[in-house]
């Protein structure tokens, strides 16, 4: 099973980067839970992993781990989010 996963897997691209370009940033296991550098502290209880920054299209993704319930600030973002939850729940108090 694993070679014919192998013979399927496109291989990424190696060619030479455009003029300008900026490097991708991505990190390869996202949801490793043995690397605690990854998370960065933003609060008591309350951390992001930065997953994918993308310079040209203006947008990036991370996690956002909280411990022991948390509450966020009515806040703004400069552009459309969007939130999944993994484990646990979330909503919004002036919704509710």
């Amino acid at each position: 099973m694993d070679d014919i996963k192998k013979l399927n897997t496109p291989s990424p691209y190696n060619g030479p980067r455009p003029q300008g370009a900026m490097p991708d940033i991505f990190i390869q296991d996202s949801f490793s839970k043995n690397d605690e550098r990854l998370w960065v502290p933003l609060a008591p209880g309350r951390w992001s992993r930065p997953l994918c920054f993308n310079i040209s299209q203006g947008y990036w993704v991370h996690l956002t781990k909280v411990i022991g319930g948390g509450f966020l600030s009515r806040h703004r973002h400069p552009a459309p989010v969007h939130g999944f939850v993994i484990k646990g729940s979330w909503r919004y108090l002036e919704h509710d």
